[in-house]
């Protein structure tokens, strides 16, 4: 027979973490490595393959490669690093140079977005 204050017990502690849940941020979303599946520049929608992973420790790696229609395959080797900008941004600097990025997270999507005047810059990246 199972004692009655250990199941309470089990019952509060299931509760307690699943609320935990709901304080994830958009960056701790992000954390892993996912695989690059659309990279569209101002319209131009290029064929990508490869990973982008986000550590913990604010770096991030993509390594792959892009084909735009009609021109030769570009190899993506980038390091650089990201930080968590209010509810639905990063900015990742590479290079020395920051741009900030609206996001967009799903558990098997992420959406990475990056408006101009021109238009916009969408990498999308699934799990």
């Amino acid at each position: 027979m199972r004692h009655p204050g250990i199941v309470r017990l089990a019952a509060l502690l299931a509760v307690s973490l699943a609320a935990c849940g709901d304080d994830t941020t958009t960056g701790d979303q992000l954390v892993g490595t996912w695989a690059l599946a659309a990279y569209d520049d101002h319209g131009t929608v290029g064929v990508t393959t490869g990973t982008w992973t986000f550590l913990s420790d604010a770096t991030f790696t993509v390594l792959g490669s892009i084909t735009y229609p009609g021109e030769p395959t570009d190899s993506l080797d980038v390091i650089g690093t990201w930080m968590e900008q209010g509810e639905a941004a990063v900015a990742m600097t590479v290079e020395g140079e920051t741009t900030v990025w609206d996001v967009s997270v799903t558990p098997d999507t992420a959406v990475l977005s990056l408006p101009d005047q021109e238009g916009e810059v969408r990498i999308t990246l699934t799990k």
